[in-house]
């Protein structure tokens, strides 16, 4: 950096620490000075800070990764404000695109010039050392960076936050995954969704009832039995809960920035907004394709929004690109957490053979991708696809618990939505509504010779029959 450049560069870090307690403020309250609400997530990387405050544990380099708009930013800053202010600590938070931006400045730009501020090298520190980078994908070099400062001194804890592709290809670097945690921030549940727009809470526990019968049921009259006792708590919950508000988070209330916004069609702009932030700014830094290849990833997106799954061979033809390139979009489209892949239920080599199928992470993509189309213009004919993709939502980060699962789905005519394994069971999951979603569990079940089959219904009413348990949707939204 060039000695003039460097001064404007000490002038511009000198004012965002001086100002960043103000600045940080800003993107914690709203237009009216209320905090907003903490994410469920909040408490576990406070104790992590604590941790270290008090006793030096790791883990003291965290990499926090998720989908664009599940919160990252809010996130971080609440945590740099709310538990850090009044702690006797060195702190910098820092965004890392705009330093970038203005001045061509790195990740060790900045430290080193935050060391000429405070007049001491990070070894030299009495106190301890809160570094916390947002956006750090916009530093090429940033996870060689981070290192070093990390093995510099023990007194220093690192927070960052990124593009989820990016930041998981470092998960595979060894002197990346020996030093670091990777956490990653999912969409909103509804509980979360109520809690933060309501400040209502179900009742301590409910939710893991609601899982173990679920999931550690023997037959569904075991499920439906376990779930009835629950009845009464679960209404409980319900009651005062504007049954519109299943439809609120099915469009768009997997993501808090919706709950800062009232107008509908000011949210469907942010969410076309960050769309094309994933596409022309995040895909291009996992996969060189071409601009015209970008422009094709738009047309595939849009054609996944109205179907679950499509051969690779009818794609290709549809897009007029190679399979391969297909490929590699794809698999671009999943690093970026925009899409879920489930595949067929099988041998490797049915997996091979037969078409995945394609979720969004949150349902909100697909809300504003087929809202825009003329030829839809009623919530209820794509209602059943939003909440199949909160289901696999839901699954992605719940299974993660389980040792040895596995989610897949029936490619048979009429299989049904979700195969959940755990161990050695295996679970069959419908979603929908009507007899349709029954007959389909049931065909699978015996396909597959299954331990029992779930229907998550929109209808109110729950029962069981041929192994075969209808469960409101009502319950599934309070794991």
């Amino acid at each position: 950096m060039e000695n003039k450049i460097k001064k404007e560069f000490l002038k511009y870090l000198n004012a965002i620490i001086s100002q960043q307690s103000l600045k940080i403020r800003g993107n914690i309250v709203d237009e009216n000075g209320n905090f907003y609400p903490k994410r469920s997530a909040f408490p576990i990387f406070k104790k992590y800070i604590q941790d270290f405050l008090k006793f030096n544990s790791e883990p003291r380099w965290i990499i926090i990764h998720g989908l664009r708009g599940v919160g990252k930013t809010t996130l971080l800053s609440q945590l740099f404000y709310e538990v850090l202010s009044d702690k006797d600590v060195e702190k910098l938070y820092i965004s890392v695109d705009e330093p970038m931006r203005r001045f061509g400045a790195s990740l060790w730009d900045i430290v080193e010039g935050y060391e000429i501020l405070i007049g001491k090298r990070l070894e030299e520190l009495n106190k301890k050392l809160f570094l916390f980078f947002d956006e750090v994908q916009y530093d090429k070099n940033w996870d060689s960076a981070i290192k070093t400062f990390y093995d510099r001194t023990k007194k220093i804890f690192i927070l960052c936050t990124g593009s989820s592709a990016l930041l998981l290809k470092k998960q595979i670097d060894a002197n990346v995954s020996r030093r670091a945690y990777f956490e990653e921030l999912y969409p909103m549940d509804f509980k979360e969704y109520i809690m933060l727009k309501f400040k209502k809470y179900p009742e301590k526990n409910l939710s893991e009832k609601i899982k173990g019968a679920i999931f550690n049921s023997k037959k569904s009259e075991d499920v439906f039995n376990k779930l009835s006792l629950l009845e009464k708590k679960v209404k409980e919950y319900w009651f005062g809960v504007d049954i519109f508000e299943i439809d609120r988070y099915l469009k768009y209330g997997t993501l808090p920035f919706s709950l800062k916004i009232k107008e509908e069609g000011v949210i469907l702009n942010q969410l076309e907004l960050m769309l094309q932030r994933i596409i022309y700014t995040d895909i291009p830094e996992i996969t060189n394709f071409d601009r015209e290849s970008l422009n094709k990833i738009y047309s595939l997106i849009y054609l996944l929004s109205e179907s679950f799954e499509i051969s690779l061979t009818k794609l290709s033809t549809i897009l007029e690109i190679s399979k391969d390139t297909l490929s590699l979009i794809f698999s671009s489209l999943e690093n970026a957490n925009l899409i879920q892949r489930i595949p067929p239920y099988g041998s490797p080599y049915k997996q091979v053979r037969k078409p995945y199928r394609y979720l969004f992470t949150s349902p909100a993509f697909r809300f504003f991708l087929l809202s825009g189309m003329e030829s839809i213009s009623n919530f209820e004919n794509f209602k059943g696809k939003l909440l199949e993709d909160v289901v696999g939502m839901y699954f992605k980060k719940i299974l993660r618990k389980y040792p040895n699962s596995s989610l897949t789905y029936d490619c048979a005519k009429e299989g049904a939505n979700f195969i959940v394994k755990i161990k050695d069971k295996k679970i069959v999951i419908e979603v929908g509504y009507g007899k349709k979603q029954i007959k389909q569990a049931l065909m699978t079940l015996k396909r597959i010779t299954g331990d029992y089959g779930i229907v998550f219904s929109l209808d109110e009413e729950m029962n069981f029959k041929d192994n075969i348990v209808k469960i409101p949707i009502k319950y599934f939204l309070l794991i």
